[in-house]
């Protein structure tokens, strides 16, 4: 158990490297190419070459460079171990730094030993103590040099790891913002379609004993419009055609309900059926408009639904009626009003500000809720 959860951390880790180690072993090659040319074209330059220059000035720049490139991932462990910044503990330096020194020192006799062993197994040259000596002067010196590097290394892969780590979060950010907003649109679509079946079946049972044909033919009606929840659950967006097959079957039921009391009319341009618009949007400003619309009166209410393209290419979306107006302030009909609060929401949601909803009610009669949406077709 203990050995299969240290094999899938190390799957893990090298799964998280943020370079592929490959690229790691070829980077650390390319720059022991370059510096080790370029310290050998040094000394080209000053007249310093001999037989011997190619091999002591080229090789080891080169095999430092590129021995960084095969111990990288030390470096990036550390990171992972030891990290240090703000808040950093003194403890946690001490790590960080001895570890670092632990690394430094180890880079430092393995560029030794990596050029050292095949040139003494090929006999190109012996290892001596002689050599052994002269090094041992030189590693200090080194030890330095690796030590400020492997620091360079570090806090490259600390730039790579943070960028990384933003774009992660900044992802996550958005997909919890996508969550939230899902989760109060169908909070919003739940707090609307209840609210129209209960009126509906209500009005449904007022008419079973006096006019159950009316009955009958709302009950049919009805129908239709859960098809059409049912048909659209899914989708915050459907063509106007189909939300204007909900308005009407909508309006057809109402109109059962108050007879020759109400009184539609529609005003569609016919190119505007393709364009997408929320699902059940228009819904809540019918009943919006038939609640306060009747409201205290007797005699004949009319409803006009048009749809129209304003501003050059935006969908404007009108429900007017000739009722006695608003009665408040435009601020309180947004908080006390659940319809047009949640139709404002709705547009907020899925729109940002790209979408509008006007109210104007200080005519008499009338009142005009306008939605104006950007052009999506279908």
């Amino acid at each position: 158990m203990n050995k299969s959860l240290s094999q899938s951390g190390i799957r893990s880790f090298w799964g998280q490297l943020p370079v592929p180690y490959l690229y790691m072993i070829l980077l650390g090659i390319g720059l022991g190419l370059l510096l080790g040319l370029r310290f050998y074209f040094t000394f080209w330059m000053s007249g310093e070459i001999t037989k011997w220059t190619f091999e002591n000035y080229f090789i080891p720049p080169f095999t430092n460079q590129t021995l960084w490139g095969f111990i990288a991932p030390l470096v990036y462990w550390a990171l992972l171990q030891f990290p240090v910044g703000k808040g950093t503990t003194s403890w946690r330096w001490v790590q960080a730094i001895g570890f670092s020194m632990v690394i430094a020192m180890f880079h430092e006799i393995m560029s030794y030993v990596v050029w050292w062993v095949p040139y003494h197994l090929t006999g190109y040259e012996k290892i001596t103590w002689e050599m052994i000596r002269n090094t041992s002067v030189r590693i200090p010196a080194g030890f330095i040099g690796q030590w400020v590097e492997y620091w360079v290394l570090y806090l490259v892969f600390a730039g790579i790891d943070s960028s990384r780590k933003f774009k992660q979060k900044e992802l996550e950010l958005v997909r919890l913002e996508s969550q939230r907003n899902q989760s109060q649109l169908d909070a919003l679509r739940l707090q609307l379609q209840p609210h129209f079946l209960f009126n509906t079946l209500n009005t449904i049972s007022s008419l079973v004993d006096i006019d159950p044909k009316a009955a009958q033919t709302m009950v049919r009606k009805l129908g239709d419009l859960l098809r059409g929840l049912l048909a659209t659950h899914e989708n915050h967006l459907i063509p106007f055609e189909k939300e204007l097959e909900f308005v009407r079957n909508y309006l057809d039921i109402e109109q059962v309900r108050f007879n020759d009391r109400l009184r539609i009319d529609y005003d569609i341009d016919p190119g505007t059926h393709g364009v997408l618009v929320p699902a059940f949007i228009l819904q809540p400003l019918m009943e919006n408009a038939l609640k306060h619309g009747f409201s205290g009166r007797l005699e004949a209410c009319t409803i006009r639904v048009s749809a129209k393209w304003c501003d050059g290419d935006r969908l404007c979306l009108k429900v007017a009626d000739d009722g006695k107006g608003a009665t408040e302030a435009f601020a309180d009909l947004f908080q006390k009003g659940i319809g047009l609060r949640n139709v404002k929401e709705r547009l907020e949601l899925i729109y940002q500000d790209q979408a509008s909803l006007v109210i104007a009610g200080d005519r008499h009669p009338g009142f005009v809720v306008t939605v104006v949406l950007p052009k999506k077709m279908a």
